[in-house]
Order: structure tokens, then C-alpha cells, then sequence
């Protein structure tokens, strides 16, 4: 289950999971709003269910898992895990429910004036999980010591890397722009959890003593604006580019190392990630 078919991680490793898993076994892939760049990712014997909006799933989703009588139900997003969680007793009996954590639980909260509440119930509400999926061992962690999940239902799973599709990508291009410049590429949700702003402040403090790098990030997100005055607070707008959602990233940075070159002054990197 998805709250839509955008292109952002937790929505990637989802539709490439029934993709695979829809190579031998049945898939149905329900979806709150229908609509986002992955729609057309979707293999045909994926079966997709169209649950309208956030309130029609309160009703949409317990008939449509007592009708296909599935295996399991995956989610993902936390607020989604929420709500099916809340609706297990409206499954049948023998439905597993398996959530996906994508970051650590302290993220969706710390900002909220109401967190100490959310702390108590995001723990009750994922220990009616048969497994949760983590992405780290930190997570893991942070997931039974703070929040009191069954150590054995919490399995760490790191993200999915598809190595035939980034070789196809980045067929025929290069990160070099050819001037002794390194390009640093960023991709992700422009969220406050990803951490964007410490990597631009970051950038900051190594681009005063490397002048040759140059960082683009890839994604939009809330915190599109806050980044930009970010930038220019800091003086790295010649040096710091937010290019917004491309369908091909490394398409993008070839076809930008000529035009935003700006300097052809060289440093020694030992190491680039």
C-alpha cells in the first residue's frame, strides 16, 4: 500500500518489491491518490486498486483486504502504518501486517508540539505489526529500546539498489566536466529529516578550502525555500544548485558541467562517495 506513485524512495523500493515479487507470486498494489511519475513503473500483472482518498481508505481498505484475502499487507509510510494498523481488527484474522520504517521514529515528531503523545501511540500501534522493516541497525535499535517492539519481529533490510538501472542512466556520461571541477550530486526529498541543510553548510566550510566542487541537488520537497535563502545566506549560489525532480539525474549534471562551470582551479580529493 502507497499513499501515491511519486517518485520518492519509500515509493520506489515498494513498486520495485512487487515487481520483482509479481515475477512469481500475485501483487496487488493499493494506492490512495493515483497518480505520480512511478504509474507507468508498474509491470502489468501488478494488480493496482485506486482507494480515492485519505477518507474513503477507512472503509475502501478493510473490503478491499476481505475480498482478495492477501498474505500480507506492506506499508511503508508512517502515518499510513498508522492508519492500517488501526484497521487490523476489520482484516481477517490471519492477515499479516509487515510495516517499512524509512527513518528514525524521532524524526516524525520532533518538531510537533503534540510528540509526547505520538511517542506512546507510535509504539502501540507497531507492535500490532507481525515485522517491521528497518533500514539500520540504529533504527533497529531506536525501534525496541524507545518504543518496546518484539526484538524478533524487527529485521533490518537496507534499501534496494538496482545496478542494471543506474548503469543505464549514467550510459555515455560522465561526472567529469572536463576542467578538473568534481561535481557532488545530491539526490533525495527536500525534507527536514534528509538533512539537506547541514549538507549545504557542509559544502560551505570545504568549498572555502577546495574551490573546484561544485554541489547539485536533485528533488523538491517542503523545504525547497528554506534551502535556497540557505544558499544565499551563506554566499554559495554560484557553487550550490537545487535543480528540482529529474527523471534522469546524471543526464542532467553532463548537460549542466559546461554551463555552470565556474572555475578551472584544481584540488586533490582522496576520497569522493
Amino acid at each position: 500500500m502507497l499513499p501515491s506513485l511519486d517518485p520518492g524512495g519509500a515509493e520506489r523500493n515498494i513498486v520495485s518489491l512487487a515487481s520483482h515479487i509479481s515475477r512469481w507470486d500475485t501483487v496487488d498494489l493499493a494506492v490512495i491518490r493515483m497518480k505520480g511519475e512511478l504509474l507507468d513503473k508498474i509491470p502489468a500483472n501488478v494488480q493496482i486498486h485506486d482507494l480515492g482518498s485519505p477518507l474513503k481508505v477507512f472503509y475502501k481498505l478493510p473490503f478491499l483486504v476481505n475480498k482478495l484475502q492477501p498474505f500480507a499487507v506492506l506499508s511503508t509510510i508512517w502515518d499510513l502504518n498508522f492508519i492500517i494498523a488501526i484497521l487490523k481488527p476489520f482484516f481477517p484474522a490471519n492477515t499479516r501486517l509487515v510495516f517499512r520504517e524509512a527513518i528514525l521514529p524521532n524524526a516524525h515528531f520532533s518538531e510537533k508540539y503534540y510528540r509526547y503523545p505520538f511517542h506512546i501511540i507510535y509504539g502501540r500501534l507497531y507492535r500490532r505489526a507481525h515485522a517491521v522493516v528497518a533500514l539500520s541497525k540504529e533504527m533497529r535499535s531506536v525501534l525496541i529500546t524507545k518504543y518496546l517492539l518484539d526484538a524478533e519481529k524487527v529485521h533490518v533490510i537496507y534499501n534496494a539498489v538496482s545496478n542494471d538501472r543506474i548503469s543505464d542512466l549514467k550510459s555515455g556520461i560522465t561526472m567529469d566536466s572536463g576542467d578538473g571541477c568534481i561535481n557532488i550530486l545530491s539526490i533525495g526529498r527536500l525534507e527536514h529529516q534528509k538533512g539537506f541543510d547541514n549538507l549545504i553548510k557542509a559544502f560551505h566550510l570545504v568549498s572555502k578550502e577546495c574551490s573546484c566542487l561544485q554541489l547539485m541537488i536533485v528533488g523538491n520537497g517542503s523545504e525547497r525555500k528554506t534551502l535556497g535563502n540557505l544558499i544565499k545566506s551563506l554566499g554559495v549560489e554560484d557553487r550550490v544548485r537545487l535543480l528540482g525532480q529529474r527523471a534522469n539525474p546524471f543526464a542532467t549534471v553532463n548537460n549542466l558541467t559546461i554551463l555552470f562551470s565556474w572555475s578551472t582551479a584544481t584540488c586533490s580529493v582522496s576520497t569522493v562517495r
